[in-house]
């Protein structure tokens, strides 16, 4: 370890620890976040090393915002999939046709490509366009043609798949 990031540490530590603090609202994962950035701090330092206060301070903004899109984006998800389905909520038989559409649908997402599979189901867990495309290393612009592709070939296989019937949930 450079002698110079203890130095580092112990000047900027207080002030993006609670930069961080004020974006979280959430001691725990400001820690965290402090944390990842003097890693990269340490493992990534900037090519100048004039303002490294103002670097440690956008890395940790930047790292406390993805951090608040990654928990509202899986809260939306954990919503969703509460609403559409409760246990208790379905008699027998409807519970064996969604068990039987599940596995239809299973079936229908393995005859896709990786790259179509992994847009459908990234995209249908609630994550943006941007996110998708970060995931699966692809523009953003190309996210749309993927996914209108990916669906459009899903619903013929499942189609296909459940005797000509087009009941996709």
């Amino acid at each position: 370890m450079p002698s110079d990031f203890r130095e580092l540490f112990e000047t900027h530590y207080a002030r993006v620890c609670r930069q961080a603090g004020c974006i979280l609202n959430d001691a725990d994962a400001a820690e965290d976040i402090v944390q990842e950035t003097f890693c990269r701090l340490l493992l990534n330092p900037p090519r100048q090393r004039v303002n490294v206060g103002g670097w440690l301070s956008r890395v940790a903004t930047n790292l406390a915002l993805n951090h608040l899109r990654g928990r509202r984006s899986r809260t939306q998800r954990e919503e969703t999939a509460g609403r559409r389905w409760q246990p208790g909520t379905l008699s027998a038989e409807e519970q064996v046709l969604r068990s039987e559409r599940l596995a239809l649908a299973r079936q229908a997402l393995a005859g896709l490509s990786e790259r179509e599979r992994l847009c459908l189901l990234l995209r249908f867990s609630g994550m943006s366009y941007a996110e998708v495309a970060e995931a699966i290393g692809i523009k953003i612009n190309s996210v749309g043609t993927v996914l209108t592709r990916a669906e459009a070939k899903f619903r013929r296989r499942y189609t296909a798949l459940n005797g000509g019937t087009e009941d996709v949930f």
